[in-house]
């Protein structure tokens, strides 16, 4: 059930919300506008290493309505990145914010996890999950545009120095060659 329930006062005198509820389902449609391109992705879990929200539409719950685990996920990228963070992270996963890569199928991941502690108690882990080649693109797109506008500048600078130095050279010329004719 999603909704809102509000106290059954006239308007003039509403107080507040009281409950509110959240499907898994709105988490993850949230992610999947989170991530950076098509190939990014996002997962969040409970320190425990149950699933909350992913960026992708896959189960979140089996047979039993029951939340799956992280790394029992029906995708082989959430299945690695959420077994590699418990292997890195071990039994201090609660507070850490660590950045590490990752493998799988021959496609190399840089992953964030970043740790999320909200009101009443909440406790989750936000993995964001990137293809190395998606984020070097990026960089590789920003060096080649400032290797162009170096090679710009330099071809300016020197045309520049050219030109000065023809006009610092000219008045020289002119007293040798009033020089020479004395």
């Amino acid at each position: 059930m999603t909704g809102v329930q509000t106290c059954a006062l006239p308007i003039s005198k509403f107080q507040g919300v009281i409950t509110t509820s959240v499907t898994l389902k709105d988490i993850s449609n949230f992610l999947s506008t989170l991530a950076i391109r098509d190939n990014s992705s996002v997962l969040l879990m409970e320190p425990s290493g149950l699933s909350i929200a992913v960026s992708k539409d896959i189960p979140l719950l089996d047979s039993n309505n029951r939340r799956i685990p992280a790394v029992n996920l029906n995708d082989p990228v959430f299945s690695a990145v959420s077994k590699s963070f418990f292997e890195i992270t071990g039994n201090s996963r609660k507070g850490i914010a660590s950045e590490f890569p990752l493998k799988v199928d021959n496609i190399k991941y840089l992953v964030r996890s970043t740790p999320y502690h909200g009101s009443h108690g909440l406790e989750w882990i936000v993995l964001m999950i990137i293809p190395e080649s998606d984020f070097m693109s990026a960089f590789y797109s920003a060096s080649t545009l400032g290797i162009s506008f170096l090679a710009v500048f330099l071809m300016i600078a020197v045309y520049f120095s050219y030109l000065i130095a023809r006009q610092t050279v000219k008045p020289i010329e002119k007293l040798s060659i009033l020089e020479i004719g004395r």
